[in-house]
């Protein structure tokens, strides 16, 4: 029995995708009923090698402390392979019923949150508008999604 080689070769693709985990599963065919149909997985990693150069506000979410007056405000910063963006310094506008109630700053965390608290919201729709948001090597798109919340 003659060993048999393969090559798996990834394409550069320009794209910020993170590693790709594959699993390969390999037959042997052999007149030898011990070996024949014999199977083995083996896993390969396609290491990505491009860097991601974009930071996006995936979302803006809101809750309330358990005694419901304060309200809690959440942003999340991931890169263009949706992978959280750490330490990024995020700026935000807080409105309630359409009128500028505070700003907010503060560092994004391992998993790319941010939390901002406002003690003893009053009652009415909030929304958020993150103004600034800066990480190192990333340029923020610019771009708030949409959000809301009534208390």
């Amino acid at each position: 029995c003659t060993p048999q080689e393969f090559a798996v070769t990834g394409v550069d693709d320009q794209v910020v995708d993170d590693d790709q985990t594959y699993y390969v599963t390999l037959y042997a065919a052999s007149t030898d009923a011990d070996y024949n149909l014999l199977e083995r997985t083996v896993v390969i990693v396609n290491k990505d090698n491009d860097i991601p150069t974009q930071a996006f506000v995936s979302s803006v979410s809101y809750s309330l402390s358990r005694d419901r007056k304060d309200l809690f405000v959440y942003v999340t910063v991931v890169n263009e392979a949706s992978a959280p963006v750490a330490k990024a310094s995020v700026t935000a506008d807080l409105y309630r019923n359409g009128v500028k109630v505070t700003s907010f700053s503060g560092t994004t965390l391992s998993t790319g949150k941010v939390t901002f608290k406002l003690t003893n919201a009053k009652s009415g729709t909030y929304t958020t508008t993150v103004t600034s948001v800066v990480a190192e090597g990333l340029t923020w798109d610019g771009i708030t999604p949409g959000n809301s919340f009534t208390k």
